[in-house]
């Protein structure tokens, strides 16, 4: 399949004639419907991808909601939602934090432990596919432009 034929290209549209905007929504959605068939087919049908963010930033001794509020991106109240839900569905355990009694440690019970082990090989074996269609060098090259764009950008939210 060619770009052309994919509807990215854009005519007159200045020194840039591709639809980033559209590339980038699309690859996101991709990725998302890729994701969620192959952890269903893993046995985590009840697993969201809005979920994601909250279960990765959990650190391999625990963190607070604060730290993964600011792991995440999000804030406090919208993490504590999520952290009921994947408490509920048996991925996280909440536990007094030892230290600091204003807060609550979560950590990662079996279950979702096992499921960030399974995520981290789908998406290596996904990056092996891409580096095989493009090419290693490209496939490098894309990443480190990816990592610089994405720094970029978040020194321009401070």
């Amino acid at each position: 399949m060619t770009m052309e034929t994919t509807g990215f290209k854009i005519k007159g549209c200045g020194p840039y004639p591709y639809n980033f905007g559209k590339m980038v929504r699309m690859l996101r959605n991709s990725f998302d419907t890729w994701a969620m068939q192959g952890l269903a087919k893993e046995g985590y049908g009840d697993f969201k991808m809005g979920y994601m963010p909250f279960l990765m930033n959990i650190g391999p001794e625990g963190s607070t909601n604060k730290e993964i509020a600011e792991r995440a991106r999000v804030t406090k109240q919208a993490m504590s939602k999520v952290i009921r839900e994947l408490e509920n569905l048996g991925y996280i355990a909440i536990k007094p934090h030892v230290t600091d009694k204003r807060c609550q440690l979560i950590t990662l019970k079996p279950r979702g432990a096992e499921l960030i082990t399974i995520i981290h090989q789908c998406v290596a074996n996904l990056m092996g596919d891409h580096e095989t269609l493009v090419g290693k060098d490209n496939y490098t090259n894309f990443l480190e432009t990816m990592d610089k764009l994405l720094q970029y950008h978040l020194l321009l939210e401070k």
